[in-house]
């Protein structure tokens, strides 16, 4: 009785730790998701553009004070 008991203890854990609740698809609009990448797309190209020139000076800046001080 008691290896039958914490056997289902067991199964009782295992349940609770694998079963995770999944909320029904929901069609998303084909713009959204076009609106959604044009966004994302232009972001990314933005801080690029913006934040490159930035970190090369910054490493120059680096490079030159731990060369000659």
């Amino acid at each position: 009785m008691l290896a039958s008991s914490s056997n289902t203890y067991r199964n009782i854990w295992f349940e609770a730790a694998t079963v995770v609740a999944v909320a029904p698809p929901v069609e998303i609009p084909a713009g959204s998701v076009l609106r959604s990448a044009l966004a994302g797309g232009l972001s990314c190209a933005l801080s690029c553009s913006l934040m490159h020139p930035v970190d090369t000076i910054k490493v120059y800046y680096s490079v030159f004070f731990f060369l000659f001080t």
